[in-house]
C-alpha cells in the first residue's frame, strides 16, 4: 500500500512542478537515437550494478562478518503461498522501482541537473535514496545502486533505462530470498 502511495505522490509531484517542455508522460520516451541504444546501456549498466553490489557484499561479509539481510517479513510473505508472492513480486519488482524511479530519477535527479553539475546531482539524489530506504545496513550498496540508475538515466535519456535495472535488480534480490 506504501509503495501505491508513493507512486500516486510521484505521478502528481511530477504532473505538478515538471517543466513545461518535460511532460510526465514523456518521461520513459528519452531521446533515442541510433548511437546511444538504452536497451545496450541498460545491460551494461546492470552487469555493473550487480558486480559491484556483489563484490561489496563479500567484503563486508570478510570484513564485518555474514550477516542476513533479508527482511524476515519479506521472506515470510513470499512463503505464504503463490498469490502473496505474485503480488510481492509485483509491488517489488515493477511498483517500487517504478515510483522511485519517477521521484529520485525523473523528479529529483533532473530538477538538481538543472541547477548544478550532473555528477553532484547523480550523489545527492543518490544520497537521498538511500537515505529513504532508512536502512542502514545496506546504505553503501543503495548509494551504488542510485548511482547506477542515475548514471544509467543522465547516458540515456530516458527513465526506462533506470527503471529497468532497479526492476531487475529487485527481482533477483527476491528470487535471491525465495532460494535462500
Amino acid at each position: 500500500m506504501l509503495q501505491l502511495g508513493e507512486l500516486t505522490l510521484a505521478l502528481t509531484l511530477l504532473q505538478y512542478t515538471a517543466k513545461p517542455h518535460h511532460e510526465v508522460r514523456t518521461f520513459f520516451a528519452g531521446k533515442f537515437s541510433l548511437q546511444r541504444s538504452w536497451v545496450k546501456e541498460t545491460a551494461l549498466w546492470f552487469g555493473c550494478i550487480m558486480s559491484v553490489v556483489s563484490l561489496t557484499s563479500l567484503l563486508a561479509d570478510k570484513l564485518i562478518g555474514p550477516e542476513d539481510a533479508y527482511d524476515h517479513i519479506l521472506k515470510e510473505i513470499l512463503s505464504d503461498g503463490p498469490t502473496s508472492s505474485l503480488l510481492c513480486f509485483f509491488l517489488y519488482s515493477v511498483i517500487a522501482p517504478l515510483s522511485e524511479e519517477m521521484i529520485y530519477r525523473g523528479f529529483l535527479l533532473t530538477g538538481l541537473s538543472s541547477s548544478m553539475k550532473q555528477r553532484d546531482a547523480v550523489i545527492i539524489s543518490s544520497i537521498m535514496f538511500s537515505v529513504a530506504h532508512l536502512s542502514g545496513k545496506s546504505f553503501f550498496q543503495l548509494f551504488i545502486i542510485g548511482c547506477t540508475t542515475g548514471l544509467a538515466y543522465c547516458q540515456t535519456g530516458t527513465l526506462a533505462s533506470s527503471f529497468t535495472i532497479h526492476s531487475l535488480y529487485n527481482a533477483v534480490i527476491l528470487f535471491t530470498m525465495i532460494r535462500s
